[in-house]
């Protein structure tokens, strides 16, 4: 009996140790099955996180850039407008102007006229004669096709004067006396690939700025068989996809977009979707094998996936404040500033109370980086944003949208008190000096008029007032006038 007993014990032992060990190889099949396939996607967001973070980076840089050739060439048409009679390509006044333009960018872009028949003039001219004639150029078909002033993006060209590759922008121009059809500035391929280059941490990767039509304007690094060609691709205003690339060399394409805003562009991030998978696989394997063949090993690979979940988070984390937040001085980048004014104008709409956006921009901010070098203008930023933070309340909105520009979204206030807001922060910043250079800063305020004006007829309002700021002398507060 004792035998019996203990055989059935022994037998009862066995078995229960085959239902645990075959139990306990379940388990760890299906936790290996979940764990890899949550593993696969935690891997899949991390990277297009990734390129989220790269394409925020890329948009903010091109908007910088674009942003003053737009502002440039329009006001360029404005003052055509106001000189009927005189030639801009020999004027003192309008040249003057230009060589403002080149300083402002460093010289890294150039801007040209072109005239009805299709000749092309520097500033400012030599004589009379055209340096090239480019009747034959997008632009200026599309110029003559079309009598609307706005800007116009054409395909990438090889400059016929500089021979180098280039992004024409054009601006349809009012009748002058040097019969110009349109101004237009040309970005050298060169200097784009000088702003992005710091971006590209794997060789897969690719950085592009591409027009609402698809064609592809510029691309580091350089393709023959895409630039000035059409992709393919959901159109969103922001969004992630997978493309399949026609080019020797690239197949499929995991690719993050997003709208520039106000522009007719989207800057373009691009990997290699292989080289996303690829680098999941090498560790899903070995991960696999060490699950199926070490039963013990379960509570630390567990103990593990909980420290990488907790990287993981910690990481998405840091991704999503650098999405959202300007490094240097902690206030929302353009990007997110602009995100969270959408929702608050949504919100308005619904409750009907008013706000009201202010553009600041910091007076003769150049001085500071040619007198006292870069980090001395790093400080400034820092500490002026620091007051503008300071002098707004909890609710309101406060980002860096450019270089030296910041703006604020006063919610729930009108013009007038937004204006008293921006006249403290002005009078806080007097306050701020580096060496000889005092700070100032131009403030420009618009009230949204409610439904029927859009963020970027509200952003126009504020930033005309502005530049009304600047012209009347710098160091003050214009109300746009309703």
């Amino acid at each position: 009996m004792a035998r019996g007993k203990t055989r059935k014990k022994y037998s009862a032992l066995v078995r229960s140790n085959m239902v645990i060990a075959f139990l306990g190889a379940l388990l760890i099949l299906a936790f290996s099955v979940v764990y890899l396939v949550s593993d696969y996607q935690r891997n899949l967001f991390a990277e297009q996180e990734r390129l989220r973070a790269m394409t925020s980076t890329v948009a903010s840089r091109t908007q910088s850039i674009i942003g003053t050739v737009s502002v440039t060439l329009k006001m360029l048409d404005e003052w055509c407008a106001r000189n009927p009679d005189r030639d801009p390509r020999f004027d003192p006044e309008f040249n003057a102007l230009i060589d403002v333009f080149r300083a402002q960018v460093k010289r890294k872009v150039d801007i040209k006229m072109v005239r009805n028949d299709g000749g092309i003039f520097f500033f400012p001219a030599k004589d009379v004669k055209p340096l090239a004639d480019s009747s034959d150029r997008e632009y200026v078909v599309a110029a003559k096709e079309s009598p609307v002033r706005e800007l116009y993006f054409s395909a990438p060209i090889v400059g016929r004067v500089t021979h180098k590759r280039q992004i024409p922008i054009s601006y349809r121009v009012r009748p002058n006396a040097a019969d110009a059809l349109l101004f237009y500035a040309t970005i050298n391929f060169e200097d784009l690939d000088g702003e992005f280059a710091d971006l590209l941490d794997f060789p897969e990767y690719s950085i592009g700025i591409v027009r609402k039509d698809h064609t592809v304007l510029y691309r580091l690094p350089y393709s023959e068989h895409l630039v000035g060609k059409k992709i393919s691709f959901t159109a969103s205003p922001k969004a992630y996809d997978i493309i399949d690339v026609h080019n020797p060399g690239l197949t499929r394409r995991a690719i993050f977009y997003q709208e520039l805003d106000g522009l007719p562009l989207y800057a373009m991030v691009a990997d290699s979707y292989s080289r996303m998978r690829r680098a999941w696989l090498k560790t899903a394997a070995l991960k696999s094998l060490f699950a199926i063949a070490i039963l013990a090993g379960f509570l630390l690979l567990n103990a593990r996936l909980i420290r990488l979940l907790a990287r993981n988070d910690e990481m998405q984390r840091k991704l999503e404040i650098a999405a959202r937040f300007d490094s240097l001085t902690g206030l929302k980048n353009r990007y997110y500033f602009f995100e969270r004014v959408s929702e608050e104008m949504e919100r308005a709409k619904r409750l009907k109370n008013p706000v009201t956006l202010a553009i600041a921009d910091i007076d003769h901010f150049k001085a500071v980086n040619d007198e006292y070098g870069h980090p001395a203008g790093d400080q400034a930023l820092k500490e002026i944003a620091a007051i503008i933070d300071a002098n707004v309340r909890a609710a309101d909105i406060a980002g860096r949208i450019g270089g030296e520009e910041f703006a604020i979204l006063f919610t729930d206030t009108s013009l007038a008190v937004a204006a008293e807001a921006a006249e403290r922060i002005r009078e806080a910043t007097q306050g701020f000096s580096v060496e000889n250079w005092k700070a100032g800063i131009s403030v420009g305020l618009a009230q949204w008029r409610g439904e029927g004006e859009s963020i970027n007829g509200l952003l126009k309002r504020a930033d005309d007032a502005l530049y009304m700021a600047k012209n009347a002398g710098r160091n003050r507060v214009i109300a746009a006038e309703d």
